[in-house]
């Protein structure tokens, strides 16, 4: 209060004392502006991060399911499915008429019909030593009818030009019968392709001095080498070798 009674008025600020606040209220208000925007990043890279952590662990999670999802389908294939092989060894039937047919039989080991089985073979008459071929091929391309299960679906491939004279070098293992080709069907789930197969044909009644010798029937190419082995030495008198199991 001034002697007259009247309140003291506050000195007049200065430019540059008002610049000075101002310039101190922005600095302040730019620090505090600085630390929210430090703790909304902080705390976007946090959810960021566990975001990422729980779609990996979901991610994870869902392989881990489809691994155990196919592991139980093919469990559920495997036990119930329909399982078509070849029947037993198939073999060549010689007719009245002097042709030859190649009869091959499939065979369903599995629990549902067996289905839509296409097969498609090439056969080959061939050189025993060294397996070249020998006249022209002959192409069999069937389809069978819905197999039962432990039922066997049939079919005979008719091989034109075969006949009891060029059939004698194969009756002595001179030559063979080669067949090659696969087989695909239906197994009550999915498309069961490319199923191989792969024979040769050894006669019987190949003379030793132990009697007759040969299977006659086709054998499967894996087997194929040991009968030729089995039976050359059995042809010069060798009775110690066993046949292939």
């Amino acid at each position: 209060m001034t002697e007259n009674g009247k309140p003291d008025t506050p000195a007049a600020q200065s430019p540059e004392d008002y610049k000075h606040a101002l310039d101190r209220k922005r600095y302040k208000v730019e620090i505090i502006t600085a630390l929210l925007l430090f703790l909304y990043v902080t705390i976007a890279a946090f959810q960021w991060r566990e975001m990422r952590k729980s779609t990996e662990n979901t991610i994870a999670t869902l392989g881990e399911i489809q691994k155990q999802t196919t592991l139980m389908r093919q469990q559920l294939v495997g036990t119930v499915s329909a399982v078509v092989v070849i029947n037993d060894f198939p073999g060549i039937e010689s007719t009245q008429t002097d042709n030859y047919g190649f009869n091959i039989g499939f065979r369903n080991d599995g629990h549902v019909v067996a289905s839509k089985v296409d097969v498609a073979l090439l056969l080959q008459r061939e050189i025993v030593d060294g397996a070249k071929p020998i006249g022209e091929p002959w192409h069999c391309e069937f389809n069978l009818p819905p197999i039962l299960p432990t039922k066997v679906g049939e079919h005979q491939c008719f091989l034109k030009g075969l006949d009891k004279r060029s059939w004698q070098p194969i009756g002595k293992f001179k030559q063979t019968i080669a067949v090659d080709g696969s087989f695909s069907y239906w197994n009550g789930f999915e498309v069961a392709t490319n199923e191989p197969i792969c024979l040769r044909y050894v006669p019987s009644g190949l003379k030793s001095i132990f009697g007759s010798e040969g299977p006659g029937r086709f054998v499967t190419c894996d087997r194929y080498p040991g009968w030729i082995e089995y039976l050359k030495a059995r042809m010069a008198g060798n009775g110690e070798i066993q046949p292939p199991k």
